[in-house]
């Protein structure tokens, strides 16, 4: 019996976020039934890593905005195959605005902050001083032994 072979490609998508299932005969050499993902969009992009068996992969992040999926079975044994989810990744993704900021993308690729009331910065990083305090005052001793 001749191998089957599905290619899945994420041309859009530079992060492949979870495997819900990775489900193939399992064999120390994946060599029957597997999943190859590459770094690329091409079947000559660098391969990345090789699965076979139940093994969840963890998150797995290409250098660019795509990867390669390939799914090869020898279609001896029925198995589940594999269930994976994308995510796209952006300037955004890593949360870079502080104190409950909006990052929003900009139309150049970078990023700003829309920072809440009382903070400023390119990251919220700064907020509004009351006093000496940058934040609530030290609670006073009468308020400790008052119970508030």
């Amino acid at each position: 019996m001749s191998p089957m072979v599905w290619l899945c490609r994420s041309l859009i998508f530079d992060s492949l976020d979870r495997f819900a299932m990775l489900s193939t005969e399992f064999d120390y050499m994946c060599q029957y039934d597997y999943l190859e993902i590459r770094d690329g969009d091409n079947i000559d992009a660098k391969v990345i890593k090789r699965f076979c068996g139940n093994e969840r992969p963890l998150p797995i992040r290409s250098s660019g905005n795509s990867l390669h999926l390939l799914f090869q079975s020898d279609g001896s044994k029925n198995f589940d195959g594999f269930y994976a989810t994308f995510e796209e990744l952006t300037v955004c993704s890593s949360s870079p605005c502080y104190h409950d900021g909006t990052c929003i993308v900009t139309n150049t690729g970078s990023y700003k902050c829309a920072c809440l009331a009382g903070y400023t910065g390119k990251h919220c990083e700064n907020g509004e001083f009351h006093g000496q305090y940058q934040e609530k005052p030290p609670v006073s001793n009468t308020e400790v032994n008052s119970g508030l």
